[in-house]
């Protein structure tokens, strides 16, 4: 069974054709945004005048407003315990939404970040990724993991502990989506612990920020779940709140949406995530001050229709 998602790719036309401009203007901006009703239905017939964007608090002049549904769909998929029997079933699952123009390619977040199956789009080779975790010819993505920032709780060997996630998710957005010219998004599944990655999650936020990479995380469960809280103040329950916190933060700030369930709940998720995907407006402005390379600009994204809401990335990092 495909989903739904696949068809509609193919079926849906263009709202409104890429401006050729979009590629001569160096300063333009672009913003993916979903505006869903009351009932949390996707609104389809918005038009620029529509929106409202501040940029750093000053409206801006929406120029472009389309939507890409006729573009492929590029994802990267970041995983922890990417070879457990759990994850092996939700990568199948996302493995059936890709269409034969969609790619995507799979991180391990292990003791180094390693790119188990680079851009395909074939379902078979990214189900297929989960069987390189341990072999020693994936390679590493972006910088080794050095192990200057451990967490202060455990002592670890490898030095970078067993799980980089935020070292992960920054190469996979800094390196592998940046350069597409296509639909972005990330797909985030795991608890969200980070045992010493080089890089925080605000740096994975600049990284999927710049790379107009929209995120989803899917929560794994965690040991500390169903453990019973006795000792709410020790270092592993406190860092797995700020785990579960920071998944909420990446996908908040990057506009997309953080996602939680057990196994047979996962098809409504990517239903979900799909619908999302499939229903997205991107807004294109110019920024009406000079962008110095590196500068973070702070963005909101108003919706002047009564009864919708908006959900768009809540800043950027000017390139």
């Amino acid at each position: 069974m495909r989903w739904p998602w696949t068809v509609l790719v193919c079926s849906v036309p263009l709202f409104a054709q890429l401006p050729l401009a979009f590629h001569a203007d160096v300063n333009l901006v672009r913003v993916p945004c979903v505006v869903t009703d009351a009932n949390g239905g996707a609104v389809q017939d918005l038009r620029s005048d529509d929106f409202v964007i501040l940029e750093d608090g000053v409206p801006q002049n929406v120029k472009y407003l389309w939507q890409e549904m006729d573009l492929p769909l590029t994802v990267g998929v970041v995983g922890c315990c990417i070879a457990t029997p759990h994850q092996r079933a939700v990568l199948e699952l996302f493995s059936r939404m890709l269409s034969p123009e969609d790619r995507a390619f799979l991180v391990s977040a292990g003791s180094q970040p390693r790119l188990l199956t680079d851009w395909t789009n074939s379902a078979e080779q990214l189900r297929a990724g989960p069987d390189n975790v341990d072999a020693p010819a994936a390679p590493i993505l972006g910088e080794p993991c050095s192990g200057t920032h451990p967490t202060s709780w455990s002592r670890q060997s490898p030095p970078c502990g067993d799980t980089v996630l935020w070292d992960s998710v920054f190469f996979a957005a800094r390196l592998k989506l940046r350069a597409q010219d296509a639909r972005k998004a990330m797909l985030i599944m795991a608890d969200g612990w980070d045992t010493g990655s080089d890089r925080g999650v605000t740096d994975a936020i600049e990284a999927c920020q710049g790379a107009d990479a929209v995120v989803y995380s899917i929560r794994v469960p965690s040991l500390w779940d169903s453990t019973p809280l006795l000792l709410p103040t020790t270092g592993p329950y406190r860092a797995a709140k700020k785990a579960k916190s920071e998944l909420q933060r990446i996908s908040l700030e990057t506009g997309g949406l953080a996602l939680a369930g057990k196994e047979d709940q996962m098809p409504a998720l990517f239903r979900r995530i799909g619908a999302d995907l499939r229903s997205q407006y991107v807004l294109g402005y110019t920024a009406s001050t000079t962008l110095i390379p590196g500068s973070h600009h702070t963005l909101k994204v108003k919706i002047k229709r009564p009864a919708l809401t908006v959900r768009a990335r809540t800043g950027y990092y000017a390139q």
